[in-house]
């Protein structure tokens, strides 16, 4: 299951008490605002790196001796035997900080953690949830500043930001934390219900 954009529109609209749109075509200046700072906000939390955008991958380099970055990544760092490198994306390719060049002669690959962009609609539907209220806080403090109706879309964004992580923490096997998936919903459930 997914969350459509317009659905996590409509959350960002409700947030200020504005009717809910049928289709982002003939959207309202309010949803075409609400949509616009949607995807700064899907970028912001995928930034941050989840499991199922995160990916550790071998680059190797093209015939001009450069790597190249994808597209779509939002961030990128060396890790295992290359971890000392210290890089960043410029122009689209990997650019050795200690040379100040995109141009390697060596290594002919070099392993990297990249960060993925994903299109909302192919988000797990915990994470789009997540975006979705962490938007609809943002688009509410920007449109009214409003504290009481805000306090309510904050309750539903630290709600979801809770379910998301521990779906990511269970769905990468992060067992350190929650041991296994029943603790992590029983944690969620002691701590959603009862307040302790």
């Amino acid at each position: 299951m997914t969350m459509t954009k317009l659905e996590a529109v409509n959350i960002a609209l409700d947030a200020i008490g504005e009717e809910a749109v049928n289709s982002l075509a003939s959207a309202t200046a309010d949803a075409e605002s609400a949509e616009r700072m949607l995807d700064e906000a899907k970028r912001e939390v995928l930034s941050q790196g989840w499991g199922f955008n995160t990916r550790t991958i071998y680059l190797t380099l093209d015939v001009d001796g450069r790597f190249v970055v994808p597209g779509n990544a939002l961030s990128v760092v060396t890790t295992g035997p290359h971890a000392l490198f210290d890089v960043v994306v410029d122009g689209g390719y990997l650019l050795n900080k200690y040379t100040n060049s995109t141009v390697w002669g060596s290594p002919n690959k070099i392993q990297v953690e990249i960060v993925y962009d994903r299109d909302f609609e192919v988000l797990p539907y915990t994470l789009s949830n997540y975006i979705a209220r962490y938007n609809a806080v943002r688009f509410q403090k920007r449109a009214l500043g409003s504290i009481s109706r805000n306090s309510l879309a904050y309750q539903d964004l630290m709600d979801a930001k809770a379910i998301a992580l521990a779906d990511d923490n269970i769905k990468r096997g992060d067992s350190m934390i929650w041991g296994n998936s029943g603790s992590a919903e029983a944690m969620y459930r002691r701590n959603r219900f009862t307040g302790r």
